[in-house]
């Protein structure tokens, strides 16, 4: 019985779709239509679709240029450590390398280094611990003679996904 009522139910639809509105709609098509280059060069492809009767045509849509970001608005990192570790991979500095060469490009007065270790362990122990990642990463600086004034500042206990030194500035 209920399969009866949907068989019917569709029979009904079909038919008052047909006679009402005539022909069924074209099934649409989406065409990406390359836009003005985004950053790093790059096209932006949108779907853009006018409708004139039930045929789409492709438009290119002018009036919403690219945005674009200010690099200076992200003024920190964060230089994760494994657990009792303090020393800096090469990977950790070329990024405060890259990290370095936008605060001078932002025009960067101070950098603030802080040092940070989880709570688990000793008080005096993560303390040390704080220090030595942030002061790894002060000597780094100081070896490549960067001319940014900067501070150092210890937090010995911290959330204990937050073995790392973090970097700022302003």
């Amino acid at each position: 019985m209920f399969g009866e009522i949907i068989i019917v139910g569709a029979l009904i639809s079909f038919v008052f779709f047909s006679q009402h509105h005539g022909e069924q709609p074209a099934p649409v098509e989406h065409q990406a239509v390359p836009q003005e280059k985004v950053g790093f060069n790059v096209p932006d492809y949108r779907y853009v679709m006018s409708y004139q009767g039930l045929k789409p045509t492709p438009k290119t849509i002018k009036e919403n240029p690219p945005v674009r970001v200010n690099p200076c608005l992200a003024n920190s990192m964060e230089i994760n450590f494994s657990l009792r570790d303090y020393k800096l991979s090469e990977e950790q500095k070329s990024s405060i390398n890259a990290f370095v060469g936008k605060a001078t490009y932002c025009g960067a007065k101070k950098i603030t280094i802080s040092g940070s270790a989880s709570p688990v362990g000793m008080m005096r122990y993560n303390k040390w611990l704080s220090k030595q990642r942030a002061m790894a990463v002060k000597k780094y600086l100081d070896r490549r003679g960067v001319s940014i004034a900067y501070q150092v500042q210890i937090d010995p206990q911290t959330m204990i996904s937050e073995r790392k030194a973090s970097l700022s500035f302003n």
